[in-house]
């Protein structure tokens, strides 16, 4: 029984210090790879910009009544100049006008 435990540990020796498992090795950690690349969820833009607003409200609480007050300006005039800036464009108004 022992001289099969020995041959059997012999045999796998050989076999994991072949070039063949260097080869194998190289394709599965591409493979886990590539898939680990595209089933991930893909983020759209939107998406994107949703989980960064969330992130930064759950900062909010370690604001300053100053910080919050001119991120409230910050905010409402980012707001105002992307409302004109569809409003230009879905009305055709040029800069000339």
């Amino acid at each position: 029984m022992r001289s099969t435990a020995i041959k059997n540990t012999s045999t796998f020796d050989a076999w994991y210090s072949r070039p063949t498992f260097l080869l194998l090795l190289c394709q599965w950690l591409f493979i886990a790879t590539g898939t680990a690349y595209f089933v991930r969820p893909n983020m759209t833009p939107s998406t994107a910009v949703i989980e960064t607003i969330k992130y930064n409200l759950e900062q909010l609480d370690g604001l300053s009544f100053d910080e919050l007050e001119l991120l409230k300006r910050t905010t409402d005039s980012l707001i105002e100049f992307v409302e004109l800036h569809q409003k230009v464009e879905t009305e055709g108004w040029s800069h000339g006008h």
